[in-house]
């Protein structure tokens, strides 16, 4: 259990590191110097793009709901104690990795005005199955596929949004 923690740090270190090193240049708006006011008159404004907000706030925060019953779950129903429960986020994470990989390679999909339909049907059924598994076995290749659709489902939105949000009004 310390060499992962170990590990998450170090890796943190790194992304710190990667982050600050990165040089742009000053986005489009900032000569503007918009404010909170102007994003949200924008959104009011927009016909898509407060929907798209809204839905990748409500994505996120089911997301969080899910994270905190998940932990409560795999102890509690399945069985399992901390090393347990980590084996099944990883296979979550490597469920995401994977969707990530299946989805960039097919540009089609980045555009698909059903896959996000479809990937939320797609994980209603995967929660409704993981909901009545109490095997560990059973329930890691369900995370798996969770871990894939729910990551992916995020680039679907927000593709869409930045397609909607001309480029001054990004950032």
């Amino acid at each position: 259990l310390q060499w992962a923690i170990l590990f998450n740090v170090v890796g943190s270190v790194v992304s710190v590191a990667g982050v600050l090193a990165i040089r742009m240049p000053a986005h489009a708006t900032a000569a503007a110097r918009p404010d909170l006011r102007d994003g949200l008159r924008y959104l009011r404004e927009h016909p898509t793009a407060l929907p798209l907000v809204l839905l990748s706030g409500v994505a996120a925060f089911v997301l969080g709901i899910l994270l905190v019953k998940f932990v409560g779950f795999a102890m509690d129903t399945l069985g399992l104690r901390t090393g347990g429960v980590g084996y099944l986020v990883a296979a979550g994470g490597a469920g995401a990795a994977a969707g990530m990989l299946v989805v960039g390679a097919n540009r089609a999909w980045t555009r698909a005005g059903w896959l996000p339909f479809a990937q939320l049907l797609v994980a209603g059924g995967m929660l409704g199955l993981l909901s009545r598994t109490t095997s560990p076995w059973l329930a890691a290749p369900l995370v798996f596929g969770l871990g894939a659709v729910v990551a992916t489902l995020m680039i679907q939105i927000d593709t869409r949004l930045q397609a909607q949000v001309e480029e001054l009004r990004r950032g």
